[in-house]
């Protein structure tokens, strides 16, 4: 379940980034499928290996929180 959560705050972290501040850290061009799986499945692993130093307690507040924040910048995007 912790793996789950360290997931969840990862793509958060990665949306606001993205949204937010319009930080990519590698440009990806993978061409075939196979190229995105492989892309998709190392951002998630090494994700949850840095998330993974975070306690139980810590992840579901945090991605709360971050989540809410995209949330914010999402609708300020969408009302401009």
């Amino acid at each position: 379940m912790r793996d789950v959560a360290a997931h969840l705050l990862d793509i958060v972290l990665r949306k606001l980034s993205l949204v937010r501040d319009s930080w990519l850290v590698e440009k990806a061009n993978p061409q075939p499928t196979q190229g995105v799986v492989a892309l998709v499945n190392r951002l998630n692993q090494e994700g949850v290996a840095v998330h993974r130093r975070l306690s139980p307690a810590v992840l579901p507040g945090l991605r709360q929180g971050i989540g809410n924040a995209v949330q914010r910048k999402l609708a300020m995007a969408g009302s401009a």
